[in-house]
């Protein structure tokens, strides 16, 4: 991992901004790029120190790299030394298949997001790190759109500071990818979430040395009753390892390496020592959000709704919908909010939302052990069928063509 970057501090920042962008995961850093290309003053805020981890399955899929390559980022991923796979080894405890994916790369989250934000600060954009970020509720009433302004108000937290420093900026546009549950909205009733029953927990680690656990060039997932675990080769000989578990299973071990290796060991691979490792958690993940634009806020990546994604569909959601709505972001700054809200709607049902319908039915799968069962005799059965839902979730993000024209 690369070096701690140096701070921006936020009392050296201008008062006013183009688009301000609250977090700088791909989606975040995706939608930085290109509203500064299209000449916004940006401004990228993130609450952690970079480079990071995260709990994430780290597979950059066809449709990721095709639309990194789209927008003239083809060559992230080489750079951060990605880790091809071209199979996915599936297995419960009652059978596995290992089916064919196209061709992929598995990447470190810190790598990868470490690149994204270089790519949109040699754009022009500024970045900003150990700072969280609240957006302000409004002056205004709802249908004035005379002031068109929105302020952010910037809380430094990083550890070498005894009083946290704070600031409030203003913007045009506010873009909101800080992720689940989205933090910088909690302010603002026009935003809420719904957390679907089912939800389970995110869980990750990364295992040094571990990569020997696992077939080169393949995805591993185990599914159980309890839940499934991803893993996949990255650089540096390790593994990293994402999870979905049961909410009321984790609370009654009490530690989620136990339940990982529980998984693993019932589904036939061979355990890590996960419960002798440390994990990073998350919120509970299945969610929507009732509304992606309002008031000159868009939302967007995992902030703006997530279902669990299996082979790199996460991160392609991210990209594809931080392009467009950067443009949206443009268009919002320079023309009219309320147009460019409702273009980012519908652009993100369309890039976004409507693909994510193969991953909300295979989460519904994955909770029924039988159901698994007999997908997974069918898929070595009848590879074809399998071959359908891969080719689905694993098509090119074509429709961004016009967007990056």
């Amino acid at each position: 991992m690369s070096e701690p970057k140096k701070r921006i501090g936020i009392q050296n920042l201008d008062d006013d901004w183009d688009c301000v962008v609250i977090g700088a995961g791909p989606a975040g850093t995706m939608a930085a790029r290109q509203a500064a290309m299209r000449g916004l003053k940006t401004l990228i805020v993130d609450r952690k120190t970079f480079p990071r981890e995260k709990v994430c399955g780290a597979c950059v899929n066809r449709r990721a790299l095709t639309l990194l390559d789209q927008v003239g980022l083809g060559h992230v991923v080489h750079n951060c030394r990605g880790i091809p796979f071209d199979r996915i080894q599936l297995r419960c405890p009652s059978g596995h298949a290992s089916l064919p994916l196209s061709r992929g790369f598995a990447v470190s989250r810190a790598t990868l997001d470490d690149a994204l934000v270089e790519a949109a600060v040699s754009e022009g954009a500024t970045f900003v790190s150990d700072t969280m970020a609240q957006i302000l509720p409004t002056e205004h009433p709802a249908g004035d759109r005379g002031a068109n302004q929105r302020s952010v108000k910037l809380i430094e937290n990083h550890s070498d500071c005894t009083k946290p420093h704070s600031r409030t900026v203003r913007c045009q546009i506010v873009i909101a990818a800080d992720g689940l549950g989205h933090p910088s909205l909690q302010r603002l009733p026009d935003f809420h979430d719904k957390v679907a029953r089912s939800s389970r927990i995110g869980v990750g680690t990364i295992v040094e040395h571990g990569a020997n656990v696992l077939r080169e060039g393949s995805i591993g997932m185990a599914v159980g009753r309890d839940g499934y675990v991803g893993m996949v080769r990255i650089s540096h000989n390790r593994l990293n390892v994402a999870a979905c578990l049961d909410v009321t299973r984790l609370r009654d071990v009490g530690h989620p390496g136990v339940v990982v290796a529980d998984i693993l060991q019932r589904a036939g691979f061979a355990d890590f020592g996960a419960a002798d490792h440390t994990w990073k958690g998350t919120i509970q993940l299945s969610r929507s959000t009732n509304t992606v634009a309002s008031q000159g806020i868009l939302v967007v990546g995992d902030a703006a709704g997530y279902v669990e994604p299996f082979t790199g569909e996460g991160i392609a959601w991210a990209l594809a919908g931080g392009v467009a709505v950067g443009d949206c972001a443009a268009s919002g700054a320079h023309v009219n909010q309320m147009t460019a809200e409702q273009i980012w709607k519908r652009e993100w049902r369309q890039l976004v939302a409507r693909r994510q319908k193969w991953c909300r039915r295979l989460a519904v799968l994955l909770r029924h052990p039988t159901a698994v069962s007999v997908a997974i005799y069918a898929a070595s059965t009848f590879p074809f069928l399998a071959n359908r839902i891969i080719a689905s979730l694993d098509s090119p993000a074509l429709e961004l063509q016009a967007t990056t024209s």
